[in-house]
């Protein structure tokens, strides 16, 4: 890779993860695109991260610490006022890049004139093992009406690479307790009032999912990430209202939905 492509900082807030964070720094390092900057942030100094990073003998990536806050929000932002790179790049510590995907995305910003890119993604389980056949942000082309009404799962953090131009323009993570675990959701929303986002539909990352993640599992716990979410747009004018309401619309029928699946599982002579 030519030595006058463009610097790529890649953040990367970690707490608690060491067992997946190797694997992942190293597919980060493997990238065919070699102009980066890997910032290994932990949320609240770790000697054992310091050490890994310091083990991996790449002066690319660089270890840095944040005062404990127990949302990656954070270290995220910790990690990009400390980047020096034309883009950022996300990845979470527990999931994995395939090698092409830095080139394929900057070849396709470049190509383009885009400003944020996102692939599709595999899901793999704990010990790394795909599992499932639909893949996560399967999409071509998002834009805000869209991305809204999703109500998540279209564009996968770890997939994401921004100018930093507009980053500056969309301002950094949301920091707020209430939005930890949805905060890559909420600035989605934020970039996509400046640019629609191209998407790659290749599975370019894999997204772990394992018992440690801190998504929300229970409906309840979904519900209340997502009256959060319908807070944060309101708030950062990213929704008219019209789609504001059919968001929250989408919300109670997904709610409804799910539930009553359960109540017919539990109960399968139940009548509506």
């Amino acid at each position: 890779m030519p030595s006058d492509q463009p610097l790529i900082s890649v953040v990367v807030p970690t707490h608690n993860r060491l067992s997946y964070l190797g694997e992942t720094l190293r597919s980060i390092l493997a990238q065919r695109y070699n102009q980066l900057e890997v910032l290994v942030v932990a949320d609240g100094h770790d000697q054992r991260v310091a050490d890994l990073v310091a083990q991996l003998r790449d002066p690319r990536a660089k270890y840095l610490s944040c005062q404990f806050a127990g949302r990656p929000a954070v270290p995220r932002n910790f990690g990009i006022q400390h980047s020096q790179g034309e883009f950022i790049a996300f990845c979470d510590d527990d999931d994995l890049w395939h090698v092409d995907k830095l080139h394929r995305q900057i070849s396709l910003m470049n190509e383009r004139r885009a400003d944020f890119t996102f692939t599709a993604c595999n899901n793999i389980d704990q010990s790394g093992t795909p599992f499932g056949d639909a893949l996560l942000g399967d999409f071509a082309h998002v834009g805000k009406s869209r991305f809204l009404l999703s109500l998540g799962a279209m564009i996968v953090n770890s997939s994401i690479v921004v100018s930093r131009s507009l980053l500056n323009k969309s301002g950094p993570y949301n920091e707020a307790a209430e939005l930890r675990a949805v905060e890559d959701y909420e600035i989605c929303t934020r970039f996509l009032m400046h640019s629609d986002a191209i998407g790659i539909r290749e599975p370019l990352v894999d997204y772990r999912v394992h018992p440690g993640s801190i998504q929300p599992i229970k409906i309840s716990d979904w519900m209340r990430s997502q009256a959060h979410i319908q807070a944060a747009v309101l708030e950062n004018r990213s929704a008219t209202i019209w789609i504001w309401l059919g968001r929250y619309a989408r919300v109670l029928y997904w709610a409804t939905r799910v539930q009553l699946s359960r109540l017919i599982h539990v109960h399968p002579d139940a009548r509506l």
